[in-house]
């Protein structure tokens, strides 16, 4: 799914729930950086075992780097 804007993360993900996801991959983007505790949310809302760019999402409890 591709995340233009903060405003189309919780869409983005109930469209990647119906679309039946099995992960998520977060790439290096500024605008993932700077929301990065609202997508470990929803990643962890939604049962989503996540790959990141950068360790800081791990550090913050994410899967992994």
């Amino acid at each position: 799914m591709e995340v233009t804007s903060a405003a189309k993360f919780e869409s983005a993900f109930s469209e990647a729930i119906k679309a039946r996801s099995n992960a998520l991959a977060v790439t290096l983007s500024a605008l993932f950086t700077s929301q990065q505790k609202r997508i470990l949310s929803l990643a962890a809302k939604h049962r989503l075992p996540a790959i990141y760019t950068r360790e800081e999402f791990v550090e913050n409890g994410g899967l992994m780097s």
